[in-house]
């Protein structure tokens, strides 16, 4: 999700942009939050700018044979397939954890593209990357202060993002949790 996206909904966003929230902390929280972050090639990320998506497949040729194209005319990116699935749970994860509002049309295709491109195991196991440092941190932070409880806590709300991101059926929430218990022990 482009700054933009999240940073509108600041004050120092409306004050003076990304600059002017440079030095706010909840801004800083979502500009450097993982989940939220894909290797991309830089010229293609800077044409995207922070133009919303198209629903329509890319014409190649714009950058070889890369299946991208930028719509500077009509501010408009388009993306192949097999990632618009992965793009639509960032949105929804940052909408979720940041109470960000996406519009009607934004979530009505982004729901689409989640169907399109459903969850796979490059997504997983950089979610489960990502929120091993993610609790490994909170663990050393806890471990600090001497605030376990707090860390219980912390792991209960971990394992209900990882059935909330991963979408689980309740059949197998079983079996999870007894994966995810290995995770949480940093094995």
């Amino acid at each position: 999700m482009p700054a933009q996206n999240f940073g509108k909904h600041l004050h120092c966003w409306k004050e003076g942009g990304r600059k002017a929230c440079q030095k706010d902390q909840i801004f800083q929280k979502m500009e450097a939050d993982m989940m939220n972050l894909v290797p991309a090639i830089g010229e293609l990320n800077g044409d995207r700018s922070n133009y919303g998506y198209g629903a329509d497949k890319p014409q190649i040729g714009q950058y070889g044979q890369c299946e991208f194209q930028v719509d500077f005319k009509n501010k408009r990116a388009y993306v192949k397939d097999d990632i618009k699935g992965d793009i639509a749970r960032i949105y929804f994860y940052m909408s979720k954890t940041y109470n960000i509002n996406l519009s009607k049309q934004e979530r009505q295709m982004m729901e689409a593209w989640d169907k399109l491109d459903p969850i796979n195991e490059w997504e997983i196991k950089k979610t489960i990357k990502i929120n091993k440092l993610k609790i490994y941190s909170f663990y050393l932070d806890a471990h600090l202060h001497k605030n376990y409880k707090v860390h219980q806590v912390f792991l209960k709300h971990a394992v209900h993002f990882y059935l909330f991101f991963l979408n689980v059926r309740i059949n197998h929430q079983n079996e999870l949790l007894k994966n995810l218990h290995s995770l949480y022990m940093l094995e």
